[in-house]
């Protein structure tokens, strides 16, 4: 679905297909089997177009229909679909088989039940789907070592540069390959080795992928925006990424891959001092983000959100973005996010020496307590962060 021709064909087709289902038939099994697919067709278009709840409502309306049929292809597909989604927004942690802490251990469980369930010859979608999410966790943790021995096996699993499908619950074929370089590109900056991460994203980008042109393009604009970012400038590099991806998900109508360049964007406004211009942006993306964004995204609007108020320093300033620090710490302890951890620590325990700096009494000694709590959290967290980074420069 890269453009608009593409999607009013699928628009097309899912109407032709409804038109078939409802017509009399004696073939029901051909009609179960249309309208299995219609579904799984319609979650793959929201979550093409970035409405993520209705893209796990049409995978969830089709495993409630079809998960007795003793497992299909399509009945994989929608579990993977129903996992990825847990693991990025954790919003379906009720039809997990084990409550877990964090969002990805709640998909990987519902994965594994599903693979213990399901004993089929379609099961591989299966197991590639948790090698790719422990990767993603790995990456999202700083964890180099895991970074490097899941790609090494999610390589191993698929030939190169072939395109597979049913990954995460997609029905496009995704590039193992280039998936595994970005997120070793992703592990590099995190541990300020910004010089690899941007040979290897401009290696991504001129190699060519199996993927989509299109989602290639927008994935390694948004990595080299992130780069540029964290190299602590201005990051008015950054723009010409940022904005092209702006321009080419607006054109298509990928809201979520646009609120994503978005948040980019009121990161490099805040760094050049445009504070309203960044609180302005940002409530104009808070409604989507709050209901189809990601975990991570949610925790940076959150995050900016802080750092907009901060720039007054004031009881009321200063109590709201304590209030906002707080949902970014859950967005991102649940996604597993560690180095966005330690900065929101960090800043929590600012905000209550300042806090505590503004009141007397009672208050003050309850500000000073959450502020050394911060800051012993912030340490250890810092020291299995750094240990968790340390692995050497090879791919």
């Amino acid at each position: 679905m890269p453009d608009i021709a593409s999607r009013a064909a699928i628009a097309e087709s899912i109407r032709q297909m409804n038109a078939c289902v409802a017509q009399p038939t004696t073939h029901r099994s051909t009609s179960s089997a249309i309208t299995g697919r219609s579904l799984l067709i319609q979650s793959v278009a929201w979550d093409y177009f970035g409405h993520s709840s209705l893209s796990w409502l049409s995978a969830l309306s089709h495993l409630n229909t079809y998960s007795g049929q003793s497992g299909t292809s399509d009945t994989c597909l929608a579990v993977c679909k129903l996992a990825t989604t847990q693991a990025t927004t954790a919003e379906l942690a009720s039809i997990c088989p084990v409550e877990k802490a964090t969002a990805y251990g709640g998909a990987l469980a519902l994965l594994q039940y599903a693979k213990d369930t399901y004993k089929y010859r379609a099961n591989n979608m299966i197991l590639l789907t948790m090698v790719e999410l422990l990767h993603t966790q790995a990456a999202a943790e700083g964890n180099a070592l895991q970074v490097l021995l899941l790609g090494s096996v999610l390589r191993s699993l698929t030939p190169v540069r072939h395109s597979v499908s049913g990954i995460g619950g997609s029905m496009d074929g995704e590039d193992l390959p280039s998936r595994c370089q970005m997120h070793w590109a992703k592990a590099l900056a995190r541990m300020g080795r910004l010089t690899e991460a941007h040979a290897l994203a401009r290696t991504i980008a001129a190699s060519g992928s199996d993927m989509r042109v299109q989602v290639m393009t927008q994935q390694v604009d948004l990595l080299l925006s992130d780069l540029y970012l964290h190299t602590g400038t201005s990051g008015v590099t950054s723009l010409p990424y940022i904005l092209r991806c702006l321009s080419g998900s607006k054109k298509n109508s990928q809201e979520t891959v646009y609120a994503t360049a978005a948040i980019k964007l009121a990161q490099v406004q805040l760094r050049m001092g445009y504070v309203e211009r960044t609180t302005h942006l940002l409530n104009k993306s808070l409604p989507h983000i709050l209901v189809h964004g990601s975990l991570e995204l949610k925790g940076q609007l959150h995050l900016l959100q802080a750092q907009c108020r901060l720039t007054t320093i004031d009881i009321p300033s200063l109590s709201k973005a304590s209030y906002s620090l707080e949902k970014a710490l859950k967005c991102y302890s649940e996604a597993c996010s560690f180095d966005f951890i330690c900065q929101v620590l960090y800043l929590i325990a600012r905000v209550h020496d300042e806090l505590a700096f503004l009141h007397e009494g009672e208050i003050q000694q309850n500000h000073i307590l959450k502020r050394e709590n911060a800051a012993q959290q912030f340490i250890q967290m810092r020291q299995d962060y750094i240990l968790r980074a340390s692995m050497p420069p090879t791919y």
